[in-house]
Protein backbone atom coordinates (compact mmCIF):
# COMPACT_ATOMS: atom_id res chain seq x y z
CA UNK A 1 0.00 0.00 0.00
CA UNK A 2 3.30 2.53 0.93
CA UNK A 3 4.09 1.93 -2.67
CA UNK A 4 0.52 3.04 -4.39
CA UNK A 5 0.35 6.00 -1.84
CA UNK A 6 3.21 7.55 -3.16
CA UNK A 7 1.99 7.08 -6.73
CA UNK A 8 -1.62 8.71 -6.15
CA UNK A 9 0.76 11.42 -4.25
CA UNK A 10 2.71 11.65 -7.40
CA UNK A 11 0.17 11.81 -9.83
CA UNK A 12 -1.91 14.31 -7.50
CA UNK A 13 0.78 16.37 -7.56
CA UNK A 14 1.60 16.23 -11.01
CA UNK A 15 0.40 18.62 -13.70
CA UNK A 16 1.94 17.69 -16.75
CA UNK A 17 0.97 14.38 -18.78
CA UNK A 18 4.57 13.47 -19.29
CA UNK A 19 5.51 13.44 -15.47
CA UNK A 20 2.07 11.67 -14.71
CA UNK A 21 3.31 8.80 -17.18
CA UNK A 22 6.57 8.51 -15.87
CA UNK A 23 5.13 8.00 -12.71
CA UNK A 24 2.84 5.25 -13.33
CA UNK A 25 6.00 3.57 -15.88
CA UNK A 26 8.22 3.99 -12.57
CA UNK A 27 5.15 2.34 -10.38
CA UNK A 28 4.82 -0.85 -12.78
CA UNK A 29 8.30 -1.46 -13.14
CA UNK A 30 8.98 -1.61 -9.50
CA UNK A 31 6.09 -3.81 -8.39
CA UNK A 32 4.75 -7.21 -9.11
CA UNK A 33 2.31 -8.35 -11.09
CA UNK A 34 -0.88 -8.72 -9.17
CA UNK A 35 -0.29 -4.81 -7.50
CA UNK A 36 0.37 -3.38 -10.91
CA UNK A 37 -2.95 -5.34 -12.02
CA UNK A 38 -5.03 -3.67 -9.25
CA UNK A 39 -3.47 -0.36 -9.71
CA UNK A 40 -4.37 -0.51 -12.90
CA UNK A 41 -8.20 -1.12 -12.40
CA UNK A 42 -8.65 1.68 -9.97
CA UNK A 43 -6.77 3.69 -11.91
CA UNK A 44 -8.68 3.35 -15.27
CA UNK A 45 -11.68 3.87 -13.73
CA UNK A 46 -12.44 0.57 -11.51
CA UNK A 47 -15.23 0.86 -8.78
CA UNK A 48 -15.86 -2.14 -6.26
CA UNK A 49 -19.10 -1.70 -4.70
CA UNK A 50 -19.17 0.04 -1.16
CA UNK A 51 -17.48 -2.49 1.68
CA UNK A 52 -18.49 -0.30 4.46
CA UNK A 53 -21.21 2.47 5.25
CA UNK A 54 -19.57 5.60 5.65
CA UNK A 55 -21.80 6.01 8.80
CA UNK A 56 -19.46 3.38 10.31
CA UNK A 57 -16.70 4.79 9.16
CA UNK A 58 -17.50 8.54 10.96
CA UNK A 59 -18.63 6.67 14.22
CA UNK A 60 -15.45 4.44 14.24
CA UNK A 61 -12.69 7.67 13.70
CA UNK A 62 -14.83 9.71 16.23
CA UNK A 63 -14.23 7.07 18.32
CA UNK A 64 -10.72 6.16 17.51
CA UNK A 65 -9.63 10.03 17.22
CA UNK A 66 -11.72 10.89 21.12
CA UNK A 67 -13.62 13.57 19.45
CA UNK A 68 -17.52 14.28 19.34
CA UNK A 69 -19.77 14.05 16.68
CA UNK A 70 -19.89 17.43 16.17
CA UNK A 71 -16.06 18.42 15.96
CA UNK A 72 -15.71 15.64 13.50
CA UNK A 73 -18.56 17.60 11.30
CA UNK A 74 -17.13 20.67 11.93
CA UNK A 75 -13.91 19.23 10.52
CA UNK A 76 -15.61 17.33 8.15
CA UNK A 77 -17.13 20.90 6.71
CA UNK A 78 -13.56 22.73 6.80
CA UNK A 79 -12.00 19.84 4.64
CA UNK A 80 -14.78 19.05 2.33
CA UNK A 81 -13.66 14.97 2.42
CA UNK A 82 -14.63 12.57 4.59
CA UNK A 83 -11.50 10.10 3.52
CA UNK A 84 -9.54 13.25 4.28
CA UNK A 85 -10.98 14.04 7.20
CA UNK A 86 -10.58 10.95 8.96
CA UNK A 87 -6.76 10.85 7.91
CA UNK A 88 -6.38 14.04 9.52
CA UNK A 89 -8.59 13.32 13.33
CA UNK A 90 -6.83 10.11 13.82
CA UNK A 91 -3.92 9.36 16.10
CA UNK A 92 -0.69 8.60 14.79
CA UNK A 93 -0.22 5.09 13.98
CA UNK A 94 1.92 2.92 16.24
CA UNK A 95 3.52 0.71 14.22
CA UNK A 96 3.48 0.42 10.06
CA UNK A 97 3.21 -2.44 8.05
CA UNK A 98 3.72 -2.37 4.19
CA UNK A 99 1.54 -4.46 3.15
CA UNK A 100 1.41 -4.67 -0.60
CA UNK A 101 -1.86 -3.27 -2.40
CA UNK A 102 -3.01 -6.82 -4.13
CA UNK A 103 -2.75 -7.99 -0.16
CA UNK A 104 -5.00 -5.74 1.40
CA UNK A 105 -7.54 -5.46 -1.21
CA UNK A 106 -8.07 -9.20 -1.44
CA UNK A 107 -7.23 -10.10 2.20
CA UNK A 108 -8.41 -7.49 3.88
CA UNK A 109 -10.98 -5.16 1.79
CA UNK A 110 -13.31 -7.60 -0.03
CA UNK A 111 -13.70 -9.59 2.60
CA UNK A 112 -14.78 -6.94 5.39
CA UNK A 113 -18.18 -6.52 3.18
CA UNK A 114 -19.56 -10.52 4.56
CA UNK A 115 -18.70 -9.44 8.13
CA UNK A 116 -20.72 -8.39 10.81
CA UNK A 117 -20.62 -4.21 11.54
CA UNK A 118 -18.97 -4.91 15.11
CA UNK A 119 -16.04 -7.00 13.18
CA UNK A 120 -15.37 -4.44 10.20
CA UNK A 121 -14.79 -1.47 12.89
CA UNK A 122 -12.46 -3.62 15.04
CA UNK A 123 -10.75 -4.84 11.73
CA UNK A 124 -10.75 -0.90 10.22
CA UNK A 125 -9.78 0.40 13.80
CA UNK A 126 -6.65 -2.20 13.18
CA UNK A 127 -6.22 -1.57 9.38
CA UNK A 128 -5.58 2.19 10.20
CA UNK A 129 -3.27 1.38 13.53
CA UNK A 130 -0.77 0.16 10.29
CA UNK A 131 -0.58 2.82 7.96
CA UNK A 132 0.29 6.91 8.08
CA UNK A 133 -1.89 9.47 7.34
CA UNK A 134 -1.57 8.70 3.24
CA UNK A 135 -2.20 5.18 3.71
CA UNK A 136 -5.26 6.05 5.81
CA UNK A 137 -6.58 8.49 3.35
CA UNK A 138 -6.33 5.87 0.75
CA UNK A 139 -7.60 2.87 2.56
CA UNK A 140 -10.73 4.91 3.50
CA UNK A 141 -11.29 6.13 -0.05
CA UNK A 142 -11.27 2.38 -0.96
CA UNK A 143 -13.59 0.90 1.56
CA UNK A 144 -15.81 4.04 0.69
CA UNK A 145 -15.85 3.23 -2.97
CA UNK A 146 -14.83 6.47 -3.94
CA UNK A 147 -11.44 6.74 -5.06
CA UNK A 148 -10.53 8.96 -7.66
CA UNK A 149 -7.41 10.34 -8.66
CA UNK A 150 -6.54 13.05 -11.84
CA UNK A 151 -5.60 10.45 -14.77
CA UNK A 152 -7.69 9.14 -17.30
CA UNK A 153 -8.08 5.62 -18.78
CA UNK A 154 -5.94 6.50 -21.88
CA UNK A 155 -3.25 8.12 -19.84
CA UNK A 156 -3.13 4.40 -17.99
CA UNK A 157 -3.07 2.71 -21.39
CA UNK A 158 -0.03 5.40 -22.52
CA UNK A 159 1.77 4.26 -19.58
CA UNK A 160 1.20 0.45 -20.28
CA UNK A 161 2.05 0.56 -23.86
CA UNK A 162 5.45 2.65 -23.23
CA UNK A 163 6.56 0.80 -20.42
CA UNK A 164 5.82 -2.87 -22.43
CA UNK A 165 6.54 -1.61 -26.01
CA UNK A 166 3.33 -2.02 -27.27
CA UNK A 167 0.87 0.01 -29.77
CA UNK A 168 -1.38 2.02 -27.22
CA UNK A 169 -4.32 0.26 -29.60
CA UNK A 170 -3.41 -2.77 -28.44
CA UNK A 171 -3.47 -2.09 -24.53
CA UNK A 172 -6.85 -0.07 -25.25
CA UNK A 173 -7.76 -3.51 -26.76
CA UNK A 174 -6.78 -5.68 -23.82
CA UNK A 175 -8.33 -3.50 -21.73
CA UNK A 176 -11.93 -3.71 -22.50
CA UNK A 177 -13.75 -4.95 -19.70
CA UNK A 178 -10.45 -4.87 -17.72
CA UNK A 179 -12.36 -2.47 -14.80
CA UNK A 180 -16.20 -3.96 -16.06
CA UNK A 181 -17.45 -4.42 -12.09
CA UNK A 182 -17.76 -8.49 -12.20
CA UNK A 183 -14.02 -8.31 -13.16
CA UNK A 184 -11.30 -9.86 -10.59
CA UNK A 185 -7.52 -8.23 -11.54
CA UNK A 186 -5.12 -11.03 -11.10
CA UNK A 187 -1.27 -10.91 -12.04
CA UNK A 188 -1.77 -13.31 -14.94
CA UNK A 189 -4.66 -10.62 -16.01
CA UNK A 190 -1.79 -7.82 -16.09
CA UNK A 191 0.71 -10.00 -17.82
CA UNK A 192 -1.94 -10.89 -20.30
CA UNK A 193 -2.38 -6.98 -20.86
CA UNK A 194 2.09 -6.30 -21.30
CA UNK A 195 2.86 -9.21 -23.04
CA UNK A 196 4.34 -9.10 -26.64
CA UNK A 197 2.67 -12.12 -27.76
CA UNK A 198 -0.99 -11.75 -30.08
CA UNK A 199 -3.62 -12.75 -27.91
CA UNK A 200 -6.49 -13.67 -29.60
CA UNK A 201 -10.13 -12.93 -28.34
CA UNK A 202 -11.71 -15.44 -30.72
CA UNK A 203 -12.83 -17.06 -27.69
CA UNK A 204 -14.16 -14.64 -25.51
CA UNK A 205 -17.13 -12.14 -24.98
CA UNK A 206 -14.02 -9.17 -25.40
CA UNK A 207 -15.22 -5.99 -27.43
CA UNK A 208 -13.38 -3.45 -29.07
CA UNK A 209 -12.44 -0.20 -28.40
CA UNK A 210 -15.80 2.16 -28.66
CA UNK A 211 -15.60 4.31 -31.49
CA UNK A 212 -16.47 7.90 -29.82
CA UNK A 213 -17.35 11.29 -31.50
CA UNK A 214 -14.83 14.40 -30.84
CA UNK A 215 -14.54 17.89 -31.08
CA UNK A 216 -13.03 18.79 -33.94
CA UNK A 217 -10.63 22.36 -33.50
CA UNK A 218 -9.75 24.42 -36.53
CA UNK A 219 -11.67 26.78 -38.99
CA UNK A 220 -14.17 25.64 -41.71
CA UNK A 221 -11.72 25.97 -44.56
CA UNK A 222 -9.29 23.54 -43.43
CA UNK A 223 -11.99 21.18 -42.84
CA UNK A 224 -11.40 19.64 -46.69
CA UNK A 225 -7.92 19.25 -46.24
CA UNK A 226 -8.23 17.31 -42.70
CA UNK A 227 -11.64 15.15 -42.73
CA UNK A 228 -11.95 15.41 -47.17
CA UNK A 229 -14.85 16.53 -49.12
CA UNK A 230 -18.16 16.32 -47.67
CA UNK A 231 -19.35 14.03 -50.44
CA UNK A 232 -17.53 11.39 -48.69
CA UNK A 233 -19.26 11.79 -45.58
CA UNK A 234 -22.36 9.42 -44.77
CA UNK A 235 -24.31 11.09 -41.85
CA UNK A 236 -26.30 8.99 -39.20
CA UNK A 237 -29.15 9.87 -36.65
CA UNK A 238 -27.99 10.04 -33.66
CA UNK A 239 -31.16 7.84 -31.40
CA UNK A 240 -31.57 8.15 -27.91
CA UNK A 241 -30.63 5.25 -26.33
CA UNK A 242 -27.54 2.99 -24.62
CA UNK A 243 -24.73 2.49 -26.34
CA UNK A 244 -23.80 -0.70 -27.09
CA UNK A 245 -21.54 -3.57 -28.15
CA UNK A 246 -22.79 -6.95 -29.07
CA UNK A 247 -20.62 -9.60 -29.49
CA UNK A 248 -21.06 -13.31 -30.55
CA UNK A 249 -18.77 -15.71 -30.22
CA UNK A 250 -18.37 -19.57 -29.90
CA UNK A 251 -22.13 -19.63 -30.02
CA UNK A 252 -22.42 -17.03 -26.59
CA UNK A 253 -23.63 -13.50 -26.86
CA UNK A 254 -22.12 -10.45 -25.11
CA UNK A 255 -23.88 -7.14 -24.80
CA UNK A 256 -21.35 -4.61 -23.23
CA UNK A 257 -21.69 -1.08 -21.99
CA UNK A 258 -20.28 2.21 -23.11
CA UNK A 259 -18.42 2.19 -19.60
CA UNK A 260 -17.22 -1.27 -19.84
CA UNK A 261 -19.77 -3.43 -18.08
CA UNK A 262 -21.56 -6.08 -19.48
CA UNK A 263 -25.23 -5.88 -19.36
CA UNK A 264 -25.97 -9.02 -21.21
CA UNK A 265 -28.94 -9.86 -18.15
CA UNK A 266 -30.50 -6.60 -18.70
CA UNK A 267 -31.40 -7.47 -22.55
CA UNK A 268 -32.74 -10.76 -22.77
CA UNK A 269 -34.45 -10.00 -25.97
CA UNK A 270 -31.58 -8.69 -27.67
CA UNK A 271 -29.29 -11.40 -27.00
CA UNK A 272 -32.15 -13.90 -28.22
CA UNK A 273 -32.19 -11.60 -31.36
CA UNK A 274 -28.52 -11.66 -31.64
CA UNK A 275 -28.40 -15.45 -31.67
CA UNK A 276 -28.89 -15.73 -35.03
CA UNK A 277 -25.83 -13.82 -36.28
CA UNK A 278 -22.65 -15.85 -37.40
CA UNK A 279 -19.80 -16.54 -34.67
CA UNK A 280 -17.16 -13.62 -35.03
CA UNK A 281 -20.09 -10.91 -35.32
CA UNK A 282 -19.54 -8.02 -33.40
CA UNK A 283 -21.63 -4.66 -33.80
CA UNK A 284 -21.38 -1.14 -31.94
CA UNK A 285 -24.86 0.73 -32.19
CA UNK A 286 -27.47 2.01 -29.90
CA UNK A 287 -30.26 -0.04 -28.09
CA UNK A 288 -33.38 1.72 -28.12
CA UNK A 289 -37.38 0.59 -27.09
CA UNK A 290 -39.36 1.05 -30.54
CA UNK A 291 -42.67 1.90 -30.10
CA UNK A 292 -44.50 2.11 -33.56
CA UNK A 293 -42.82 3.68 -36.06
CA UNK A 294 -40.71 5.74 -34.10
CA UNK A 295 -37.65 4.76 -31.06
CA UNK A 296 -39.76 5.33 -27.29
CA UNK A 297 -38.51 7.25 -24.78
CA UNK A 298 -35.30 6.76 -23.12
CA UNK A 299 -36.80 6.63 -19.99
CA UNK A 300 -38.19 3.40 -20.83
CA UNK A 301 -34.14 1.73 -20.94
CA UNK A 302 -33.77 2.66 -17.03
CA UNK A 303 -36.95 1.21 -15.56
CA UNK A 304 -35.55 -2.48 -14.01
CA UNK A 305 -39.34 -3.85 -14.93
CA UNK A 306 -39.14 -3.67 -18.32
CA UNK A 307 -38.58 -7.32 -19.37
CA UNK A 308 -41.71 -7.78 -17.69
CA UNK A 309 -43.68 -5.77 -19.47
CA UNK A 310 -42.07 -7.08 -22.91
CA UNK A 311 -42.91 -10.64 -21.98
CA UNK A 312 -46.31 -9.33 -20.83
CA UNK A 313 -46.26 -7.96 -24.51
CA UNK A 314 -46.78 -4.41 -23.67
CA UNK A 315 -43.50 -3.53 -25.49
CA UNK A 316 -42.20 -4.20 -28.57
CA UNK A 317 -39.10 -6.07 -28.78
CA UNK A 318 -35.93 -3.60 -28.51
CA UNK A 319 -33.87 -3.31 -31.35
CA UNK A 320 -30.31 -2.66 -31.53
CA UNK A 321 -29.47 0.20 -34.27
CA UNK A 322 -25.60 -0.67 -35.40
CA UNK A 323 -23.87 2.65 -36.34
CA UNK A 324 -20.80 0.03 -36.92
CA UNK A 325 -21.01 -3.99 -37.78
CA UNK A 326 -16.75 -4.56 -36.31
CA UNK A 327 -16.95 -7.15 -37.59
CA UNK A 328 -18.61 -9.90 -39.73
CA UNK A 329 -17.56 -13.39 -40.23
CA UNK A 330 -17.34 -14.81 -43.81
CA UNK A 331 -16.60 -11.09 -44.85
CA UNK A 332 -13.86 -8.52 -45.96
CA UNK A 333 -14.49 -5.04 -45.90
CA UNK A 334 -12.78 -4.54 -49.35
CA UNK A 335 -15.80 -6.45 -51.08
CA UNK A 336 -18.10 -3.75 -50.45
CA UNK A 337 -18.39 -0.24 -51.18
CA UNK A 338 -19.09 2.05 -48.21
CA UNK A 339 -22.94 2.60 -48.69
CA UNK A 340 -23.63 -1.30 -49.65
CA UNK A 341 -21.56 -2.85 -46.21
CA UNK A 342 -24.78 -2.44 -43.98
CA UNK A 343 -27.35 -4.13 -46.27
CA UNK A 344 -25.90 -7.80 -44.98
CA UNK A 345 -26.74 -7.02 -41.51
CA UNK A 346 -30.05 -5.55 -42.01
CA UNK A 347 -32.12 -8.91 -42.44
CA UNK A 348 -30.38 -10.23 -39.41
CA UNK A 349 -31.50 -7.21 -37.19
CA UNK A 350 -35.07 -6.83 -37.66
CA UNK A 351 -37.22 -9.21 -36.58
CA UNK A 352 -40.42 -9.95 -38.44
CA UNK A 353 -39.55 -7.49 -40.95
CA UNK A 354 -39.90 -4.44 -38.47
CA UNK A 355 -36.68 -1.67 -38.61
CA UNK A 356 -35.46 -2.11 -42.03
CA UNK A 357 -33.71 0.35 -41.74
CA UNK A 358 -31.88 -0.71 -38.61
CA UNK A 359 -28.62 -1.31 -40.36
CA UNK A 360 -29.18 1.55 -43.24
CA UNK A 361 -25.44 3.45 -41.73
CA UNK A 362 -23.57 0.34 -40.77
CA UNK A 363 -20.11 -0.26 -41.55
CA UNK A 364 -18.93 -3.48 -42.03
CA UNK A 365 -15.25 -4.03 -39.62
CA UNK A 366 -13.32 -7.27 -38.45
CA UNK A 367 -11.50 -9.56 -36.23
CA UNK A 368 -8.03 -8.58 -36.13
CA UNK A 369 -8.81 -5.38 -38.68
CA UNK A 370 -6.79 -2.08 -38.12
CA UNK A 371 -7.92 0.32 -36.04
CA UNK A 372 -7.10 2.46 -38.51
CA UNK A 373 -9.58 4.34 -41.00
CA UNK A 374 -11.20 2.80 -43.71
CA UNK A 375 -10.21 2.10 -47.28
CA UNK A 376 -9.38 5.57 -49.26
CA UNK A 377 -12.62 6.19 -51.24
CA UNK A 378 -14.61 4.23 -49.24
CA UNK A 379 -16.15 7.00 -47.15
CA UNK A 380 -15.57 8.26 -43.77
CA UNK A 381 -17.84 8.22 -40.62
CA UNK A 382 -18.22 10.48 -37.61
CA UNK A 383 -18.52 8.62 -33.55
Amino acid sequence: MRRFSQLFNELDASTPTTAKVQALKRYFAQVDDADAAWAVYFLAGGKPRQVVPTGVLRALACQRAGIAEWLFEECYQAVGDLAETIAHVLPPAPSLNDVNLAQWVEQRLLPLRELAPEEQALRIAAYWNELDSSGRFLLTKLIGGGFRVGVSKLLVQRALAEHAGLDPKVVAQRMMGFTDKTARPSAEGFRQLISQDIIGNTDSGQPYPFFLAHAIEGLHESFHHWLGPPADWIVEWKYDGIRAQIVKRAGIVWIWSRGEELMTERFPEVVKLAQGLPDGTVLDGEILVWKGDAPAPFALLQQPDLYVRWTRGRWPLEQIFPLRGLKRAGLTHDKFMFAQRPRPLTPALSPKGRGSNAGQFAVARFEGAHFGSLSPGGGRGLG
